[in-house]
């Protein structure tokens, strides 16, 4: 009785603590001592102490699909999780390993495992594990331990919430931090769809975290994301969204843009120098998983975003234009200025150069016509929007915007800017771009307005290059490496239910872009604002 009675205290803890036993007169006290520990009722002997214990209460252990009509059946079944570790004289542990205590025999799952959570209360088996160098999530089936999400955090202590929607992880530097389930597919997932959807999720954020921003650490540039790997720092990546992309005529468009294994990317690879300066590696065009130069001296690339197949490039000494058929450079009309950014306006053959000695000029009559903007001063970076507004920075790395009205300054951002970069804008924004501004992406409207958007870079995981223009399918370079990032996928693999309720309320926008060819996105686009 007073052993029922001991363990008895531990299970109706709750319940005990709000009425103690009692009897009348004197409280009564159940005194623990090692006589308790009975050898028969021994499941496990370690070699090393046993210092955490878990017995999930979730489906793992109580699957109502299952269900046995005998208790002592059900208990023979019980999985439990447990962590082995050499106590040192000052009080630190040595790991020893996270083991599976699983009909009847202990094994090895994870050898710096820490301790292991799992919701109490749910349907679900789900069960994670925090580590020295992050999370893990049991796997039932192969009875072992996978990594769980990008965190790398030191973990010496977890928890859930009763339903499993929340993991809060102690860290070794004696820090807390709330993890939402599922946070990882996520915020990675919201991070980039932050570029294709800007002008949803700046107005109307994801609901969980809202307070907090997305920060993108060097976490999310993973392996399996890879599609290319070069020798030199990649600087500059296009996605063209006109017909060499998505051709209208091509019976594949019809196809979700979920198969990206036709894109034509192109990006420029340099050697950063000391000085700031680069020594140009050579342009690249990347297509069906192979890329090959074919400008060794290419610096930046544009393209329209019409039914045409026309890709421009600026050069060291002039523009070329791209030939699909021999997949190489040809050279465009008779300008020969030392090139280092191009843009392109949305249709017809007005193309924006900036020169080594950043002066800005339009070019056109297929690149016979050359009119310097001399309003368009100092120039250091040049991008247009889909309402062929030209925004660009000058030393003072305050954006400026050039419309038909003039050029005016870009008002509401922080002062004193210290490390600046413009990005092509997803086809979805008419006339705004985005704008990194010391780690903090904003968005600047031709209007001259900015808004903050909800995410931000650690500064060792900024991107050299970035390509959002495509909305669905992006790429941006890190470490010399070219990542994809495709939003269908990542829906798919993050269709958490919290993720869907947000989905579901933007379900006509994705819609748009994942069912419609560039030109219908575009028509939906232009349509005049609510």
């Amino acid at each position: 009785m007073r052993l029922l009675t001991s363990f008895t205290a531990f299970a109706l803890v709750g319940l005990l603590v709000a009425a103690p036993t009692s009897n009348d007169e004197d409280d009564v006290k159940v005194l623990v001592t090692p006589e308790f520990y009975i050898k028969d009722l021994v499941e496990y002997k370690a070699e090393h102490d046993i210092v955490k214990l878990v017995v999930p209460l979730n489906a793992l252990n109580f699957d109502e699909a299952e269900s046995s009509s005998e208790w002592d059946e059900m208990v023979s079944k019980f999985v439990a999780f447990f962590v082995e570790a050499d106590v040192q004289p000052d009080g630190s542990r040595v790991d020893q390993g996270l083991y599976v205590l699983k009909d009847g025999k202990a094994k090895k799952i994870l050898d710096n495992g820490r301790d292991a959570a799992a919701a109490a209360g749910d349907d679900s088996k789900k069960v994670f594990f925090g580590a020295k160098d992050g999370l893990y999530k049991y796997n039932l089936e192969t009875n072992s331990a996978d990594k769980y999400g990008p965190i790398t955090d030191n973990i010496i202590a977890m928890d859930m919430e009763r339903l499993g929607e929340v993991i809060y992880i102690l860290t070794e530097d004696r820090d807390v931090y709330k993890v939402t389930y599922n946070e990882f597919k996520m915020r990675l997932l919201s991070c980039f769809t932050t570029f294709a959807l800007i002008s949803l999720l700046v107005a109307d954020p994801i609901p969980y975290n809202e307070d907090d921003p997305l920060v993108v650490t060097m976490d999310y540039y993973r392996d399996e994301l890879v599609i290319y790997r070069g020798k030199y720092d990649i600087v500059k990546i296009l996605v063209p969204i006109n017909s060499l992309n998505f051709d209208e005529s091509d019976s594949n468009e019809s196809e979700s843009i979920e198969d990206d294994s036709d894109i034509f990317l192109f990006f420029v690879e340099a050697e950063e120098q000391p000085n700031g300066t680069r020594q140009d590696k050579g342009l690249y065009v990347f297509k069906e998983g192979k890329a090959t130069k074919i400008l060794a001296n290419g610096r930046d690339a544009a393209a329209s975003g019409d039914d045409s197949k026309l890709v421009f490039f600026g050069a060291a000494d002039g523009i070329y234009v791209y030939n699909k058929t021999t997949n190489s450079a040809d050279k465009y009309g008779p300008i020969t200025d030392s090139i280092i950014a191009i843009a392109k306006e949305k249709s017809g053959d007005v193309l924006y150069i900036l020169t080594e000695d950043r002066e800005v000029f339009k070019v056109s009559d297929n690149g016979e016509k050359k009119e310097k903007l001399d309003d368009v001063v100092n120039a250091k970076e040049i991008v247009l929007d889909y309402s062929d507004n030209l925004y660009f920075f000058a030393d003072d790395k305050i954006p400026y915007v050039r419309t038909i009205d003039g050029v005016n300054p870009i008002e509401g951002l922080p002062e004193d800017l210290s490390n600046v970069k413009l990005i092509k804008p997803p086809f979805i924004l008419d006339d705004s771009v985005p704008f990194l501004a010391d780690n903090k992406v904003y968005i600047i409207s031709s209007n001259g307005s900015s808004e903050v958007s909800d995410i931000e870079f650690k500064s060792k995981a900024k991107p050299t290059a970035y390509a959002p223009e495509a909305a669905l399918v992006q790429y941006y370079a890190f470490d010399k490496k070219i990542y994809e990032y495709n939003i269908l996928k990542l829906l798919m693999e993050a269709a958490t239910e919290e993720l869907s309720k947000y989905l579901n309320s933007k379900a006509t926008d994705i819609r748009t872009l994942a069912s419609k060819t560039k030109s219908q996105a575009a028509l939906t686009k232009t349509k005049p604002k609510a």
